[in-house]
Formats: structure tokens, sequence, C-alpha cells
């Protein structure tokens, strides 16, 4: 593979004393794949990840390691003289920037230094968190540190445009190291108000109000605004109800039906009345006979 150009989904690959000579393996996945006595002398590996890779024996003199990820990686090279490490993350998770000349050189920093990375929450767009998140600190110092002062991780669920999570860290000599990174987080969801018409209720045809409706977002802002849509309701208007009462004298029901408001007259505008009765489990529509129907069509003039 020597000089080849090589890219794509490398994880688990067995490249154990492969000659990588000059490869161009920029922004490869090499995730747990074994390199142990690979020659990548000159190797291009910029933005590679090789989390959790075994390096074991490894040659990256000259190798370009620009932003590669090379957290939980195991085994030490066998030399990576002139090798460019700029914004790479070590297999301790922490920033090369904190090394003498790269991960696997002495620690440069006497006070604890953090590499903050969100490691849980959920993400949404444009950079906002719909939820609390957690940030793993990654603490490097060439003191030892003392791990009850250092935690690891810190949550917060707060929320606003700039959440400051940090964290401190405290090593055997007693140097204090902080950290902070902020986060957009916006656990609320966006409010949307119906105007123009009241809950509940009733409008007859051609007589109800305009819908509308607003939408509102105290934090992140509203993406898309809230539509109307109108869904059920009756073509021939809103029912009105009517008791009727036996007249004994007359030998009639009496059914007296008020107009609604608004009525719209002429044949073109049918409306119907429906009788319903209740013979002691609730009311269901009568039966019609040989001289009516139920529903009867009425309309008006």
């Amino acid at each position: 593979m020597t000089h080849a150009v090589v890219s794509g989904n490398l994880s688990n690959a067995d490249l154990s004393s492969a000659g990588l000579l000059g490869a161009l393996m920029g922004s490869s996945n090499l995730t747990s794949a074994d390199l142990a006595g690979a020659d990548a002398l000159g190797t291009d590996l910029s933005g590679a990840v090789l989390k959790d890779a075994n390096l074991q024996g490894i040659d990256l003199d000259e190798a370009g390691l620009e932003y590669a990820d090379l957290l939980g990686a195991t085994g030490t090279p066998s030399g990576d003289a002139g090798a460019v490490w700029t914004d790479a993350v070590c297999p301790t998770g922490g920033s090369a920037a904190y090394y003498t000349a790269g991960c696997f050189s002495a620690v440069a920093v006497s006070t604890p230094a953090a590499t903050p990375v969100i490691t849980s929450g959920t993400a949404g767009d444009n950079g906002w968190y719909t939820s609390g998140v957690t940030v793993t600190w990654y603490w490097v110092d060439s003191q030892s540190l003392v791990p009850a002062s250092c935690p690891a991780t810190t949550s917060d669920a707060d929320q606003g445009a700039a959440v400051a999570v940090s964290g401190s860290c405290t090593d055997s000599a007693g140097h204090t190291g902080t950290a902070s990174v902020t986060v957009p987080i916006d656990t609320t969801p966006p409010v949307v108000a119906l105007t123009g018409m009241r809950d509940g209720a009733t409008y007859p045809l051609g007589d109800a109000p305009l819908p509308a409706c607003t939408t509102s977002d105290a934090l992140s802002g509203v993406a898309d605004n809230a539509v109307t849509s109108i869904l059920g309701g009756r073509s021939d208007g809103s029912p009105v109800a009517a008791a009727c009462r036996w007249h004994s004298s007359g030998q009639y029901l009496g059914c007296p039906i008020p107009t609604p408001r608004h009525v719209r007259t002429g044949h073109q505008h049918t409306y119907t009345i429906t009788v319903t009765e209740n013979l002691g489990t609730g009311f269901v529509t009568a039966p019609p006979d040989a001289y009516s129907q139920n529903p009867e069509p009425v309309y008006f003039r």
C-alpha cells in the first residue's frame, strides 16, 4: 500500500506490519484496526479515526496526524520524529497541544489542563441541544492527578443560549486547573396559540371567524411557524336542538324549532331535521313510517 490512496471504513482491519509508506489515508475510519509494526513513514493520517487502534511498534516518522482521533489507542510507536500533531486527540483524550512533541511525548503542562468534549446529549439543529448535556474533561498533567478532585464528567440541564459547563481538577502538587465549555441548550418546545376562535364554541356556517395561530419560542427561536388546519364540522351549519312535548288535548307532538341565525334560504340550501327518542336506554334516531322520513329535508323561504 506504499503511496496508495486509501479511504473509507477500515475499522477492525488487520494492517499489522503493512507497508503504508507515504499512503494518503486522511479521514479514514481505522477504529480498532491492528497497525502493529506497520510502516507509516510520511503517511497522511490527517483527520483519521484511530480510536482503540493497536499502534504498537508503528513507524509514524514524518506522518501527518492533524486532527486525528487516537482516543483509547494502545501501544507505543517505534518512532514519530517529525510527525505533525496539530489538534490531534491523544489516547488519553487530551489534546496533543498539551504534550511537548506529540501524543507519545512528555506532558508539557504542570497544572491540570482539560480537553472538554460533549459526550452525552441530544443534538438539535444549528448547534443547539434539546436536552441537558454531559461534558467529559480528559484532564492531563505532568504531576499525578487526585481522582477525588478531578471529576471525569460534569452534567448540566440548564437552558440558555450560552450555558457554561465548568470543571476543575487538582494535582498532587496542589495545582488546580479549571476548564469551561459554552453550550446552547433549549429543552422547551415552541408555544402555539390559536387566535380568532374560542375553545368549545359553535359557529354557524358562513358566520365563523377566521382562525389563525401564532408560534413563539423564547430561546432558540422558531424554525417553522405553525399553520392552521380545519377538520370536522358540518357542511350544513351547526345543529340546533329542540325539545318536543306531547299535547294530549290535540293529540299531537309539538316541537318548537328555533330558526338558526343567518339561515340560508332557497332550495339550494337544504337543511335536515332529525327526530330522536329515548325509550329508556338513551336517545336513538326514531324510525320513519310510510308517511314520513327521518331525517327530514327542509329549506327556508
